[in-house]
């Protein structure tokens, strides 16, 4: 199977690696862009996120492709670079790529944008007790465009600034459990830990007004979560 999931892109760690919004079985993720090089993130609190992708047939042996995320966070979260304590976050991303069918490969070059904004206004971010829904009003964000030569090294681009809002309505059951990966990439070593609970939930959002479509993965969770980094010379 051919995946062409844009946030598996891996910035390089000089570039300030973007790793956040992957889909965890047990976990959140940070909704953070996490330092690079040698460096430590953690976040305790709740996390609500939105995976939405859709592609299209495009009848020539092609298929092109689009994604957004949103994710907010509520707690406490700090990272060994610069040492600032967040109480609360929220983070974005847009994708869109086109592929050849037979071979897999890269039409032109694929469209990558992220990005965060901290410590937000009470009441902007809002979660109900035992993971029950979250909601974020209507937020501006300053997306910034990654530019990437191949898949490891990339580069910030042209930024603009979009509105995201979403809601989360939770179900099913709590799931409690515990989570941790670690990996090597040639130039850093990295890992990432989680404690808690989550829960898989519907959403409903909108980026500049138009609404969120596709196929959708919504998940709400609370708990500990970690990220460490250490960093050789290319």
């Amino acid at each position: 199977m051919i995946n062409h999931s844009l946030s598996g892109l891996r910035i390089a760690a000089a570039t300030a690696a973007v790793v956040g919004l992957l889909a965890m079985s047990v976990g959140p993720v940070a909704a953070d862009t996490t330092p690079g090089g040698d460096a430590s993130y953690s976040q305790n609190g709740s996390t609500a996120e939105l995976d939405a992708s859709s592609c299209t047939d495009n009848g020539d042996d092609t298929m092109t492709c689009s994604e957004q995320q949103i994710g907010i966070f509520s707690g406490k979260m700090t990272d060994s670079v610069s040492g600032v304590i967040h109480s609360s976050q929220v983070c974005a991303s847009v994708g869109s790529y086109t592929f050849d069918l037979n071979t897999g490969g890269y039409i032109g070059e694929p469209i990558f944008e992220r990005g965060c904004r901290a410590d937000l206004a009470t009441g902007v971010i809002h979660f109900e007790s035992k993971l029950s829904g979250a909601s974020l009003a209507a937020t501006k964000i300053t997306l910034e465009q990654w530019v990437c030569d191949d898949e490891k090294e990339c580069l910030p681009g042209a930024s603009r600034d979009v509105v995201v809002a979403a809601s989360w309505v939770g179900f099913g059951p709590l799931q409690s459990g515990k989570y941790r990966s670690s990996g090597n990439d040639g130039i850093c070593r990295y890992s990432d830990w989680f404690k808690g609970t989550n829960r898989s939930a519907d959403i409903t959002a909108t980026f500049d007004g138009a609404t969120v479509g596709g196929d959708q993965y919504g998940n709400l969770a609370s708990g500990k979560y970690g990220f460490k980094s250490a960093c050789t010379e290319a």
